[in-house]
């Protein structure tokens, strides 16, 4: 795992607000709307081509009827990037909170490690 994920991570955290322009430009992604009918949110996607570390990326923004104050930003990072928990740790510190896997859960089903950083909320999900 290269330093590039940690760095894109850090700009994405640096963004004042969440919205298709910005996030975009920090991931070298276009992000597209896509219609969800009348949802409390307006989501965008996007993929790297050629698949890069960040293979895909969702933004879900709120729109007015929304009890939401700031966005949502979902990474899936490509199948080949092996992030070891222990380089998270390294990088962000111990997590204020570490959500296993339930027992009655699906194998597929990820263990999550969050933090809080600033006025955002970073969540990493890993595989056993």
């Amino acid at each position: 795992m290269g330093r590039e994920l940690f760095e894109i991570i850090e700009r994405l955290l640096c963004l004042t607000r969440l919205d298709p322009g910005r996030v975009g430009e920090a991931l070298g992604i276009a992000l597209t709307p896509i219609d969800e009918g009348d949802q409390p949110f307006a989501t965008y996607i996007g993929s790297a081509d050629p698949p890069a570390e960040v293979a895909g990326v969702e933004l879900r923004c709120p729109r007015p009827k929304s009890r939401m104050e700031d966005g949502l930003l979902i990474l899936t990072l490509s199948p080949d990037l092996d992030v070891p928990i222990y380089a998270i740790r390294a990088r962000f510190g111990f997590e204020e909170s570490f959500d296993p896997r339930p027992p009655e859960a699906p194998e597929n089903a990820p263990s999550y490690t969050t933090y809080h950083l600033g006025g955002a909320r970073l969540a990493f999900g890993f595989l056993d």
